[in-house]
């Protein structure tokens, strides 16, 4: 006799005490193996920095990044200050950051592939068909839901090495964001300083312009007495407009290089920034005793620079790649297990538990695993080749700001001392011409050194600051300390 499909008869199995008890241990089983599996993975998953954000006000609200319309317009703004804004406002930073969580995320979905896959489907089914007996229903339905459950159990390492080489993959995207973090600070001080340059060059022009406009004012004065000549007017508006040219070109500079402080900290070019100058115009403390030895530089660079250490990384994992191919070749054990029940409108229910191991041993494969596994091994040797040549321009990097940095204060006081020479001999120069015993053509040419000399001691100072900033990026830190 056939027991007529009812939908209540299967909630009152799935309710029933042997069935609950059936799915609750099944579930605890699970759901142990998977917490067990999944807090030995985890404990392996190297964790990225947060990123970098705005520390809280004191009543609990964010502070939003500044923007070019809510800056103060009556700040000045620091180095530091610059740096920190933008660290918040400059793309790079999101743009590295959003690229080390894809890579982590990566981490978590090749450690997926470690842990059993569970599939519970419910097929329901409706057969429409001819009638044979008078009465009979022509419809037959049926419900069948199970329960599998799918897992790897050995394949000679083939997904442990997926894992590992996805975690050092998310090694080197977050070295790679610690290196994007000092870009965005060294671009900031290049600009920062390069603003500075550009302003004090433009005030020492300045000055020029302001001395050969004197002079020229004092030979046409001579020329209306008839002491001097058509030409000695003629040289001195030759001078003059010479040094108002040096001029523009000094104001074109400067507005140039406050447009490159605003695209560096992340804000429209044509945002306005006052920034201090209290480090351009005091002397440069760089000097050989205060720096470490190149030496010492060479080796700390090694350890110290971001993007040399994720080289390292992804040699590890073009290694564990390398691993992950080599097994695909190799058989693999797979535990299998299924639970079902079946409901007829025609037949009577039944049940279905299967259990089975299978041993796959791959026989052909179009040699698809020995062109992967060539393939990995050469990309091994290719970033091995890349994290050899990045040790050797570390190592030039580090040199050359070094000796930069190193001679620095000797090229500021030969500077300052080429200025004061130079400006003892503008004076004297312009004495004698105003006593009648000096030509024009002296003054100009003392007047010429003199302003020469202003753009050196600015050009070194700019040098001196700009080279310790090169040489701590180029080591790999943020500063340089003996």
């Amino acid at each position: 006799m056939t027991r007529p499909f009812n939908y209540f008869h299967l909630s009152r199995y799935l309710t029933s005490p042997s069935v609950k008890k059936r799915f609750v241990w099944a579930g605890s089983a699970l759901a142990a193996i998977l917490m067990v599996q999944g807090a030995a993975w985890a404990s392996d998953v190297p964790l990225i920095g947060r990123p970098w954000t705005v520390p809280p006000v004191p009543g609990g609200e964010p502070v939003m990044p500044l923007v070019a319309s809510s800056l103060p317009a009556d700040r000045a703004w620091s180095l530091a200050a610059l740096s920190d804004l933008a660290l918040r406002n400059n793309p790079a930073t999101r743009l590295a950051w959003s690229a080390a969580l894809a890579n982590q995320a990566g981490v978590a979905a090749a450690s997926a592939l470690l842990q059993p896959n569970v599939t519970l489907p419910v097929p329901l089914t409706f057969d429409h068909g001819e009638a044979t007996t008078v009465g009979a229903s022509n419809v037959t339905r049926s419900v069948s839901p199970s329960l599998s459950l799918t897992w790897v159990l050995f394949d000679f390492g083939a997904r442990t090495s997926g894992v590992e080489a996805a975690r050092w993959q998310a090694v080197a995207s977050q070295l790679g964001y610690n290196r994007a973090l000092q870009t965005v600070v060294n671009t900031v001080e290049q600009a920062y300083y390069g603003l500075l340059g550009a302003r004090q060059l433009q005030a020492a022009l300045q000055l020029s312009v302001q001395a050969t406009k004197a002079s020229l004012e004092v030979a046409q004065a001579r020329r209306s007495a008839g002491l001097a000549t058509v030409g000695d007017t003629a040289l001195a508006e030759s001078a003059w407009a010479d040094a108002t040219l040096q001029f523009v070109r000094a104001q074109a500079a400067a507005r140039s290089a406050e447009g490159s402080l605003a695209n560096a900290v992340g804000l429209p070019v044509n945002t306005a920034l006052k920034v201090t100058d209290d480090v351009m115009s005091q002397p440069s403390a760089t000097s050989y005793q205060t720096l470490p030895r190149i030496d010492e530089l060479l080796v700390t660079a090694r350890t110290s620079r971001a993007d040399l250490v994720a080289l390292n990384a992804q040699v590890l994992q073009g290694q564990a790649q390398l691993a992950a191919a080599q097994a695909q070749g190799r058989p693999v054990l797979t535990l299998s297990a299924k639970a079902d029940r079946q409901w007829h409108s025609d037949v009577d229910s039944r049940n279905t538990q299967q259990l089975a191991f299978t041993l796959s041993i791959p026989v052909f494969d179009g040699g698809l695993v020995r062109a992967q596994t060539q393939a990995a091994l050469a990309r091994v040797q290719q970033f091995t080749a890349q994290r050899d040549q990045q040790q050797q321009s570390v190592a030039l990097e580090v040199w050359q700001s070094f000796h930069l940095a190193d001679s620095a204060e000797t090229v500021i006081d030969s500077a300052q001392a080429l200025l004061r020479s130079a400006t003892e001999a503008e004076s004297a120069a312009r004495e004698r011409y105003g006593a009648g015993v000096g030509s024009l053509l002296e003054l100009l040419l003392a007047q010429s050194g003199a302003a020469q000399a202003r753009v050196s001691v600015v050009q070194a100072r700019y040098d001196a600051q700009l080279a310790m900033a090169r040489l701590g990026y180029a080591v790999g830190a943020r500063t340089v300390a003996p």
